[in-house]
């Protein structure tokens, strides 16, 4: 089941991406950012390969990691100084389909001494078909109705530092709190590695992660 799940994930994306790029000329497509990264953040673990391809204001993202793999698709829109991405998504884990729905918002604050500083949030619930294998085979019977995870991020970045702080409801587990803290450092003016730091309180344990982002629309 696991692979017949990931076979139909991967034809999705491959079809999405094929439209996407027969629509190259027409609404002027281009790679947004291609990354990989390696460790464990709040979302994956592992090594994890993601790429966002922008048309206009439409934004595509299709991410692969050994355990889940996931295509979002919505809209860039922008309030004031307040630019977000409104989207939905379909994927797995761990053999379970998923689909939900995915929001960003991010905003400038201005400068401190000569560093950027903006804040941003992100809110992504999803839900499940049926139990991921990890989930099933814990023996602990999840308390919700539905097999549900929802992902709720705040943020703060001052030049190259950032600090976040995470919430994860993730199926029979409780309420996870994560804080983190990255740096990011710009190797070119198209290619950055972000080394974070995060802590997974309900496991003990450090979440280290390096990800290393190309962005040709730069």
């Amino acid at each position: 089941m696991k692979m017949t799940v990931r076979a139909v994930l991967f034809l999705v994306a491959a079809l999405v991406a094929s439209v996407a790029s027969a629509q190259t000329a027409q609404e002027g497509c281009q790679f947004e950012t291609v990354a990989a990264s390696a460790g464990d953040d709040p979302v994956s673990s592992g090594i994890t390969g993601t790429v966002w391809l922008k048309c206009g204001t439409r934004q595509l993202n299709i991410a692969v990691q050994h355990e889940q793999g996931w295509i979002l698709y919505g809209k860039e829109f922008k309030v004031g100084k307040v630019r977000g991405v409104f989207a939905g998504f379909i994927g797995h884990f761990q053999g379970a389909p998923q689909g939900g729905l995915y929001l960003t918002l991010d905003a400038p604050l201005g400068k401190i001494a000569g560093q950027e500083v903006a804040v941003g949030t992100l809110q992504w619930p999803g839900a499940f078909l049926w139990e991921p294998k990890g989930s099933k085979e814990d023996g602990i019977p999840n308390p919700e109705r539905l097999n549900s995870a929802f992902l709720s991020n705040f943020s703060l970045s001052i030049g190259p530092i950032g600090l976040e702080y995470s919430w994860l409801n993730f199926l029979d587990e409780p309420w996870n709190r994560i804080p983190g803290v990255s740096y990011t450092q710009k190797v070119r003016k198209d290619f950055s590695v972000r080394v974070s730091m995060g802590y997974n309180t309900n496991g003990g344990k450090w979440l280290p992660c390096i990800r290393a982002t190309w962005s040709p629309g730069s």
